[in-house]
This record gives structure tokens, sequence and C-alpha cells, in this order.
């Protein structure tokens, strides 16, 4: 004979989760439903087919919330592999081009610590400088002289995912660029010593989580060599970041204004697709328009005005113009040393114009003559 169930046989989290589930739970004959050989997940997964007419609001709701929680979870999942997939095609596109030999003068002491880490006799290379001066360009065509066989990370990434590229790369050259981030967080400095100096022979990452979106253990060895690229490093004189470039080749690539408009010169003679006559409109807009106090004066400028003058060539001088950013203060040191001027008349104009003293002259004289460093503008004909 079947014993006849009370609330004592039944546990109290299955009774509490039954009555926030339906309603009008005195439609439900609990007892004669409910299997003491079932467990807890089985029994509510049986009330929930046989009552699902009787399911409250609240439960509803929440089903709804969490039903589109996970489909979001799974869109961005899905989202993410199709973003990896692309940028893993545009690499491998990027990996099989021809590499362009790089024969500028300013990149000799670069390019040769790129080839000591590639060639193995070292385990990393950082190479800083402002944006647009080709640090990327350099490296990969550098390193695509030497091998095929390296890999590529550009952007923001956080020490979890930073751990799982070095993991899944261990053996490989990594090139790592735009990474300032890494300098301002102590896991991503830990992962990466760990990653440039071995222990008795061994060089050993560790990063303890218990997190279920890493694949990677919580310790390996890693044999692979490093090349990260960035604008700058924030925090150079902390004591963390110090110790971990001291374990690295650092070269800081500071071009002068001349420098840049030598080697402009010379990108822009390489062009293909575009006219003598459009490059003569170019480095004639760029010689007319940009001075020391040009900010942000680099390889994407040239770029930019190309597809200005590609656009209109009778607009383009005042399009270009107009998209490109002065220092005025610079602008004005620099026009003032170049006038002729004693230096206290120079300090006068400079206090009339901006109503600043002595001491902001001499700082942005300071940062004028540090742009202008100690070249001559070289004519390079225009082919």
């Amino acid at each position: 004979m079947k014993t006849e169930l009370t609330y004592k046989d039944i546990p109290k989290s299955f009774e509490n989760w039954f009555k926030k589930t339906f309603d009008d739970i005195d439609k439900i004959d609990v007892f004669s439903f409910y299997d003491r050989s079932l467990n807890l997940s089985e029994n509510q997964q049986l009330f929930l087919e046989k009552f699902n007419s009787l399911l409250s609001e609240e439960y509803k709701d929440k089903e709804s919330a969490e039903a589109i929680k996970t489909q979001e979870e799974k869109n961005k999942v899905e989202t993410q592999e199709r973003i990896e997939k692309e940028e893993q095609d545009l690499i491998d596109e990027w990996k099989n081009k021809k590499a362009e030999n790089i024969e500028v003068s300013e990149f000799d002491t670069a390019k040769h610590l790129i080839l000591l880490t590639t060639r193995g006799f070292s385990y990393a290379t950082i190479l800083t400088g402002e944006g647009g001066i080709g640090k990327s360009h350099l490296s990969i065509n550098t390193i695509k002289q030497e091998t095929k066989n390296f890999v590529y990370k550009c952007g923001y990434t956080t020490p979890m995912s930073l751990y799982q590229f070095l993991y899944t790369n261990k053996d490989k050259l990594i090139v790592l660029d735009d990474v300032e981030n890494i300098f301002k967080d102590n896991i991503a400095l830990s992962i990466l010593k760990g990653a440039l100096w071995d222990i008795d022979g061994k060089r050993l990452v560790q990063y303890d989580t218990t997190s279920k979106k890493i694949s990677a253990p919580n310790c390996f060895e890693f044999t692979g060599r490093l090349i990260i690229l960035c604008n700058k490093i924030p925090n150079e004189s902390d004591v963390s970041v110090n110790a971990m470039l001291s374990r690295t080749n650092h070269y800081k690539i500071n071009f002068t204004y001349h420098q840049k408009l030598k080697m402009i010169k010379m990108i822009l003679n390489k062009h293909k697709d575009i006219s003598k006559e459009q490059k003569a409109i170019v480095l004639k807009i760029l010689k007319k328009n940009t001075d020391v106090a040009t900010e942000n004066f680099n390889f994407r400028t040239l770029e930019k005005l190309i597809s200005l003058v590609k656009y209109d060539k009778k607009k383009a001088e005042e399009l270009f113009v107009k998209t490109i950013d002065i220092n005025s203060f610079q602008k004005i040191v620099w026009e003032l040393m170049n006038s002729g001027k004693s230096i206290n008349e120079q300090v006068s104009s400079f206090y009339e114009l901006t109503g600043k003293h002595r001491s902001t002259f001499y700082e942005v004289k300071r940062e004028v003559k540090l742009k202008m460093g100690k070249d001559k503008i070289e004519y390079i004909e225009v082919r």
C-alpha cells in the first residue's frame, strides 16, 4: 500500500520553489506527483512539464530574462568567434604578402633589435614611439623576411586574455601591438615577467584563477619570444615596470620633424597609386603647411593628404589645413626663433601675444628644439 506523503516528506527547498513557481497551488496535488525516487531537479522538471499552464507570472518573467541572458551570451560568443576569425584571416593574408624591405637609416637600430629577437638571440624587444611613425610596418616586414611563423595581437588586452594568448602560442614569436594598458596592470606585468626571465633555465608563467573562461593551466613553461610595440610606456619609473623593461631590449623611436619629412618624401616616391603631378602637389602642400608646430605629424598625415589630393587636387590644401592641428604656443615660438629678433625681444613678443612669461617661453622653446633636432631638411626629388 502506497504511503501518503505530507510536507514533512518533501524537502523545504522544493516546497519553497513550488510556491514561487506556480499560481493556484491548491489546484495541484503536490503529494500525488512528487516522486521520492527522483532528486530535487528531476522533480522540478516533472512538475514544470505537468503543470506548465499554471506557471506564475514571476516565474515566467524570470525564465524569460534568463532566456534573453543566455541568448545574449551565446550571441556574444558567436560574435567574438566571428571577429577573431576575421582578424585571423586578415593576419594570414597580411603574413602571406611579400615583405617590403625598409631601407631607412633612421630605422636601423630598431630593425636590428627586432632581428635580435626574431633570430632567437633575445627573449624580447620593446619599441616605443608616437603613433603613425611605422613601428608596426617596420616590425612585421622585418619579421616576414625571416619567418612566417609568428602570431600578432593588437589593442587592449586583459590579464586573463594575455595569459591565454601566451599559453596558446607559448612556443612562437609573438607581436603585441598597441598594448599600453598592460603596463598599468600589476597582474599583466607579472605574467610578462614570467615569460621574459628564466629560473634554472625555464621561463614559468603563472596565473591563478577559477574562471571557466580560460583553458590554460595555472602554470606553464613559455619558450617563445616577444616583440612589444606601443606609443609610450605610461609609468616607466614604476618599480614593477622598470623590472620588466630590464628584461628586454627597450628602444625609443623619436624622430625629429626633419627626419619625418625626409622619410615621408621617400614613402611618397614609392607610391604607385598616384601620378607624378599628384606627388608634386602633396609635397608642395606639406612643405607649405607643416612645420615643427604641427601636432601628430607622421606617416598617417601623408596618407590623409594623398586621399585628399585624389579626391580633389584643387580643394586638397584647404581641406588639409582645416583637418590638421597646430600647437599655437610652439607656432609662435617657432616664428619668433626665425624672426631675427634678439632673445629678449622674442620673450617680450611672446608675452604680448600669449600673456605667458619667460619661463613658459623657454619651456616651449625646448619642445620646439627637440622636434627640430640637428637635421636639415633634405630635398628628395619626386619621381
